[in-house]
């Protein structure tokens, strides 16, 4: 689209239909936009994770959760059952509009045959480092809450420097306490190295992970910063059940081009704008723990 040469992508060209825009844009077609988000779901740790993406039908989405379990009892003959009724609550989403927009050279774009791959690739791997920034330390100020922000998720503070597996397994435990099973866990890039250079002080070997920690699944991502704690060299562990965390989605990826917007026809440029509509949650809060504090 953005060179004019269709040869390469014939279907590209069937989508989009033999007009043209007057006004020099043009949205990408919708089966072209889900390779986009289809390659930044395979970047995306929290997808990854387990997370699940919920449609939104419009801009806000209640949903029920169980928030407290049914009681039971066991009884006498002829005796009635007491009454027992479970607990339900409500969550919410409402969509959030996330974008970019890149520009190119037209030359650049003509005259380099692996423009078109590089600028998917950028674009996907931007699209999945922002949701999984949005998802685990999104601040809820014009943009959605993330774990770290979502009240009611488990906290383990103050962890310092890591020095063994305790406060993985002390977060497993603590997930395992609210009636929940782990999965997976998310940690910076600093934090992993940490873990992989772990040596037993008697004999300087590498230190085995226990049982419980080696069956979670770890994912890394560079959307945790070293700033995401109280102190300015301080980053988190999220630990928890992914399959709880929710990604409501309003709109998936759209891509629109244009010759003419801003300065890009003066400049003989092209203005790519790409934008995604959603919010998160959790459906629920307890299986999920931050490990904050850590200063290695």
């Amino acid at each position: 689209m953005i060179t004019g040469d269709w040869s390469s992508c014939p279907r590209a060209r069937a989508a989009m239909g033999e007009t043209s825009n007057t006004a020099g844009g043009f949205l990408v077609p919708s089966q072209l936009s889900a390779e986009i988000i289809d390659l930044a779901r395979a970047k995306s740790v929290v997808v990854q994770a387990g997370a699940q993406t919920i449609p939104m039908e419009s801009d806000r989405l209640t949903m029920a959760r169980l928030e407290g379990d049914p009681t039971f009892q066991v009884k006498t003959e002829n005796a009635k059952f007491a009454q027992s009724d479970a607990t339900f609550g409500a969550i919410s989403f409402t969509s959030n509009t996330l974008g970019t927009v890149v520009a190119i050279s037209r030359e650049l774009a003509q005259d380099a045959p692996n423009a078109a791959s590089k600028l998917e690739e950028a674009l996907s791997l931007g699209i999945a480092t922002e949701i999984d920034r949005l998802a685990l330390i999104g601040s809820g100020s014009q943009e959605p809450n993330g774990l770290k922000n979502i009240s009611g998720i488990g906290e383990i503070t103050g962890i310092g420097a890591i020095i063994s597996y305790d406060e993985l397994v002390s977060g497993i435990v603590k997930v395992m306490e609210a009636n929940g099973e782990p999965n997976a866990y998310v940690l910076p890039p600093r934090t992993f190295g940490t873990f992989m250079a772990l040596t037993e002080a008697a004999n300087g070997q590498y230190l085995k992970p226990p049982s419980a920690v080696e069956k979670l699944a770890q994912f890394v991502t560079t959307s945790i910063p070293t700033t995401d704690g109280a102190g300015s060299n301080e980053s988190s562990i999220y630990l928890g059940d992914f399959s709880q965390l929710l990604i409501g989605l309003r709109q998936g990826v759209n891509i629109e081009v244009s010759t003419n917007a801003g300065e890009a026809f003066e400049r003989h440029q092209v203005l790519i704008k790409v934008t995604w509509r959603g919010d998160f949650n959790l459906a629920q809060e307890a299986h999920f723990v931050r490990l904050s504090g850590i200063t290695n």
